[in-house]
């Protein structure tokens, strides 16, 4: 996921909603910058991998509410964030899960809107990813329409041939975020009667879509036929291993993910068929 281009490309539109700036005044240009104590980024990052792992469990139960206490060990688990405690965690938790309230001129529109990323269980410490976050993620990923999914799918075999191992994943991800989105809008379209044209339309497109999903299915599995039987590729799995030990990319990464990405289609599949 991209979120540092997606931070550089709304991080200005922030400063100019924050902006005190008087009606006339003689400066044209921004002051000095100043991000105040804390623009190393850590919590941004700390900010972003809760996100990442509550899609994580959303893709094992969607719309479930989880436990923090897994969340806590695998932060732990990573050196950058050592010094983290379960306070801090909790911190940013209820920073993300906490509703802004904008107000506009030309739009005419004032009041909180759907602006937090999390949501919280009304008992107890669960968490999960609001309807806000899930679309945040998506726009980390940048990702095309999804009817052009199984172009993209095919595109990651030539990647996996190359041996960019990591972006293979990353356009795994953001292939499996859009399938994921597109499931949870067919599923939303189909219960609101408002909706009722909408879902007229996605009604015509059934086949195009089903046929997608059937490309798509093809191109995964020839990918894992691929991985089981190309040396070349193989081999480059193995260099990358032992070239990069900490990124924790091996076969059985590879594969999971592939996996992943079948599974989300079946699920798709069924969900617009029923």
């Amino acid at each position: 996921m991209n979120w540092v281009n997606l931070l550089a490309a709304t991080i200005r539109l922030t400063d100019a909603y924050d902006s005190n700036r008087d009606f006339g005044s003689s400066a044209t240009q921004p002051g000095p910058e100043n991000r105040r104590r804390h623009s190393e980024g850590l919590w941004f990052e700390l900010a972003v991998f809760i996100l990442e792992y509550l899609q994580r469990k959303d893709d094992e139960i969607p719309g479930a509410f989880v436990s923090r206490e897994p969340l806590y060990q695998e932060i732990r688990e990573i050196r950058v964030f050592r010094n983290v405690e379960n306070e801090d965690v909790n911190y940013i938790v209820n920073l993300l899960a906490s509703p802004c309230e904008l107000k506009f001129h030309i739009q005419n529109i004032r009041g909180t809107f759907d602006t937090a990323l999390i949501e919280k269980a009304r008992a107890g410490a669960g968490i999960r990813l609001s309807p806000t976050g899930r679309s945040v993620c998506l726009l980390a990923y940048g990702i095309d329409d999804w009817l052009y999914m199984d172009i993209d799918v095919w595109k990651l075999t030539r990647t996996l041939e190359l041996g960019k191992f990591d972006d293979f994943l990353k356009r795994t991800d953001s292939i499996i975020t859009v399938i994921r989105n597109k499931s949870y809008e067919i599923t939303r379209i189909k219960e609101m009667p408002a909706l009722s044209e909408r879902k007229k339309k996605i009604m015509e497109d059934k086949e195009v879509y089903l046929s997608t999903v059937e490309k798509t299915q093809k191109i995964v599995s020839d990918m894992r036929e691929l991985i089981d039987t190309d040396e070349a590729v193989q081999k480059r799995i193995e260099e990358w291993a032992e070239n990069h030990p900490d990124d924790f990319i091996d076969e059985i990464v590879i594969k999971n993910r592939l996996n992943r990405l079948l599974q989300i289609l079946e699920s798709f599949s069924r969900n617009f068929s029923s």
